[in-house]
């Protein structure tokens, strides 16, 4: 911990996992807030999906397959179509 001019400063770190791929040493934690906003309110099945989703859009983002932009729109329009969360 630092201190500056009397005050604390709390300084964290994240570990992020940086495969051999396109999107090297991004993390994914904005996945995981959106999966939280997009749990808001949905019955169990449709969290449930919400999880299974999330960890599909996750690989395929960490392997390259997109952009953080179009991984999250990926994310919401699965959500949206599937079955448990109409």
């Amino acid at each position: 911990m630092s201190t500056r001019s009397g005050t604390a400063l709390n300084l964290s770190f994240a570990i992020v996992h940086c495969p051999n791929s396109y999107n090297l040493c991004v993390s994914t934690d904005f996945f995981d807030r959106l999966a939280a906003q997009l749990r808001a309110n949905k019955n169990a099945a449709c969290r449930r999906a919400i999880q299974r989703i999330l960890d599909l859009v996750k690989k395929d983002y960490e392997a390259g397959g997109h952009s953080p932009t179009e991984a999250e729109r990926e994310f919401r329009r699965l959500v949206e179509n599937d079955e448990a969360c109409k």
